[in-house]
């Protein structure tokens, strides 16, 4: 079955048809709650090669796996809605099993709660590292040894299990309030927004660059909902406020007296290399594809663009966005040695 008629039979709502075609050599163990989503993926990603049909699959699979335990409905990876007949009339939303508030929009584990829960449910030992999330798939610490240290900042339960977080070593065993706390007292001047119109993959991204360079907010403009994957959690140590249009974000620059800083290779742009970025300022970005919109670019104090020297109109938007936060870096930022300070 190819991409097109999977798409179709999908459409439809033949989830049964499309299961039968895609998954008929399919281990059973891929459906069952316990089964770690890293094989899943393995699995996935040997089935086919094309982008598009790994994506369907992970669909078909997740509401499959999520019918099971009840669920009503769920959004796949590239953001279209599946579910049962009557979930839209009944206000129906993902509810708990393998398909609960600890996934994210294809099922993936985010904080391992998902796995945990499953076993628990079995009447097993929970067990952390059963189905890592994103985030607990790097190396780490394992569980403290000799006395535990009993400073404010330490996290109990990392101590005790160890701590595969994807953070720097100052913060190990540290917990999400104090890592965020601290980090309070050594952000940058700068913000950053990126419209959301269209569950654009690249916003988590973004959001983990915002982190890296030490952005002091980040504004989500449009939808609610946005795809966290590519953030690697880091969005738990961020300040993030949502706004639903442009007019409620430039409000909120305005109050703030912060000039906005457009990104987008449209005419009339200025070179981001020979542009002074203000100190304290939001980076406005787009989305993949159509860019900023009309209303973001006449928000804006100014609009700046990276320079190309290949082929291609456009890079990447989440590389884009930290093209343009490591030129704040270096613009603002004074490096003496090993040290930096602002």
């Amino acid at each position: 079955m190819g991409a097109l008629e999977i798409g179709d039979q999908l459409g439809q709502g033949k989830l049964d048809v499309v299961v039968a075609a895609s998954f008929a050599n399919v281990d059973e163990r891929l459906f069952r709650p316990s089964t770690r989503v890293l094989e899943i993926e393995q699995h996935i990603a040997e089935f086919t090669k094309r982008p598009l049909v790994r994506d369907l699959l992970w669909a078909a699979l997740v509401v499959v796996r999520g019918n099971a335990h009840g669920c009503a409905s769920v959004q796949s990876k590239s953001g279209f809605s599946l579910g049962r007949a009557g979930d839209a009339a009944s206000g129906s939303t993902p509810c708990g099993g393998w398909i609960d508030s600890t996934l994210d929009c294809v099922g993936h584990d985010v904080d391992g709660a998902g796995a945990a829960g499953a076993a628990e449910a079995a009447g097993e030992t929970p067990n952390p590292n059963q189905n890592p999330s994103h985030e607990l798939s790097t190396n780490g610490v394992g569980p403290w040894r000799g006395e535990r240290p009993r400073d404010a900042w330490f996290d109990p339960e990392l101590l005790e299990r160890g701590d595969s977080r994807n953070v720097i070593d100052r913060y190990r065993y540290w917990s999400v309030e104090a890592i965020r706390s601290d980090l309070d007292a050594t952000r940058h001047p700068f913000q950053v927004a990126i419209e959301n119109w269209q569950h654009d993959m690249n916003i988590g991204s973004i959001v983990r660059s915002a982190n890296a360079f030490g952005a002091e907010r980040v504004h989500i403009i449009g939808r609610r909902r946005w795809n966290k994957r590519g953030a690697m959690v880091t969005d738990r140590y961020q300040h993030i406020d949502q706004h639903d249009d442009v007019a409620a974000f430039v409000s909120t620059t305005q109050a703030e007296d912060l000039p906005i800083i457009a990104v987008d290779n449209v005419p009339g742009s200025i070179a981001i290399e020979r542009f002074e970025l203000p100190e304290r300022c939001v980076l406005l970005f787009g989305q993949e594809g159509p860019g900023l919109s009309v209303e973001a670019l006449s928000a804006a104090d100014a609009t700046v663009e990276i320079s190309q020297f290949g082929s291609t109109r456009s890079i990447n938007a989440s590389a884009a966005a930290a093209v343009v936060m490591h030129a704040w870096i270096t613009q603002h930022v004074n490096f003496d040695g090993s040290s930096l300070s602002p």
